[in-house]
C-alpha cells in the first residue's frame, strides 16, 4: 500500500509539472477533501498532545473489531449480490433493441430518482412478517419461513445491493457496449457455440466493467448508514452506525475519528490490492 501511495503522489507530481494550470484546481480539491481528512486524523491523534489512546481503544476492543469485521463482510456480500444480479441485467440491456434498451435504462435510473429511505422501507414491507414474501410462503403451506430475514444481515445485504445496483450495472454496460460486435461473430465463424463465445470472448472482454462495478459498490458499501440502520439488527451493526453513536451519544470524538481513519486506511488497502490484482488502469479502458 505504501508503494501504491507513493506511485499516486508521483503521478500527481508529473501531472502538475506537465499541466501547471491544473494547480489551482488541485488546490481547491485538496481544500475540500484533504483538509477535512487531516482534521479527522488530528482529532484521532489528539493533537497537539499526540496520543494514540483512541487507536488503542479501538484495536483492543472486541466490539470495535466485530463491527469492523461486520462492515467488510456485509460490503463483500452486497457487492457479490449486486454483481450476480447486475451482470445479467446489463447483458439484457446490451442485447436489446433501441426502444427496449431505452425503457430498461429508465427502469435502472428509477433507483436514482427514488429516495434511499423509501427503498429501504419498501424492503421492510416486503420482508416483514405480514409482507409479500411471508404471504407467498404461507400460501404454499410454509408458515414462518421468513422469520429472521428482517433486521438481520440478510435484509441489510439485500437492501444495500438494491440501492447500489445501478453503480454495478452502468460500468458493466459501458464495458459491454465498447466490445467490438465483430469479435463474437468471428468466434462463431471459427466454430464456437453460443456458450463458448460468451465464456471465452464476451465475458473476458467485459471483466473491466465488472471489476469497476465491484470496486464502486464495495467502497460505497463501507460507509452505508441509512439502510443498515433501518433494516439491520444487533448482529449487523456497521462502522458508520458506530461512528454516529460515538459522535452523537457518547461524544467520544477521538475514538470516532480513529475508527474513521482505520476504515479509510483499510479502504485504501483494498483499492491497493485491487490495483495489484486487476489494475486500476483497466477501469478506464
Amino acid at each position: 500500500m505504501y508503494r501504491y501511495a507513493m506511485r499516486v503522489l508521483r503521478d500527481f507530481y508529473l501531472i502538475i509539472r506537465e499541466n501547471i494550470l491544473l494547480l489551482p484546481a488541485l488546490l481547491f480539491m485538496g481544500c475540500i477533501f484533504v483538509v477535512p481528512l487531516l482534521g479527522i486524523l488530528a482529532t484521532a491523534l489528539h493533537l497537539p498532545e499526540l496520543s494514540l489512546a483512541a487507536f488503542r481503544d479501538v484495536l483492543t476492543s472486541s466490539l470495535y473489531r466485530k463491527v469492523i469485521f461486520n462492515t467488510f463482510e456485509i460490503a463483500f456480500l452486497s457487492t457479490l449480490l449486486a454483481a450476480f444480479v447486475g451482470y445479467p441485467i446489463a447483458y439484457l440491456i446490451n442485447g436489446s433493441g433501441s426502444r427496449t434498451k431505452t425503457a430498461l435504462y429508465l427502469l435502472v435510473m428509477l433507483s436514482f430518482w427514488v429516495s434511499m429511505i423509501v427503498r429501504s422501507f419498501a424492503w421492510i414491507t416486503i420482508l416483514g412478517r405480514e409482507g409479500v414474501v411471508s404471504v407467498l410462503f404461507e400460501s404454499i403451506g410454509i408458515p414462518g419461513a421468513t422469520d429472521g430475514l428482517l433486521y438481520a444481515k440478510f435484509s441489510v445485504v439485500v437492501g444495500m445491493a438494491n440501492v447500489l445496483l445501478p453503480f454495478m450495472i452502468f460500468p458493466i454496460l459501458g464495458s459491454m457496449e465498447s466490445i467490438d460486435e465483430n469479435l463474437p461473430k468471428a468466434a462463431e465463424t471459427l466454430g464456437a457455440r453460443g456458450r463458448q463465445v460468451f465464456a471465452r470472448v464476451f465475458f473476458p472482454l467485459s471483466l473491466p466493467g465488472l471489476a469497476a462495478g465491484c470496486l464502486l459498490v464495495f467502497v460505497l458499501s463501507l460507509g452505508f448508514y441509512i439502510t443498515p440502520t433501518l433494516l439491520g439488527g444487533p448482529d449487523s451493526v456497521m462502522v458508520s452506525q458506530l461512528i454516529s453513536r460515538e459522535v452523537n451519544e457518547t461524544l467520544n470524538w477521538p475514538v470516532a475519528a480513529a475508527v474513521s481513519t482505520l476504515l479509510l486506511v483499510a479502504t485504501f488497502g483494498g483499492v491497493a490490492i485491487f490495483n495489484k490484482v486487476v489494475g486500476i488502469d483497466r477501469l478506464f479502458r
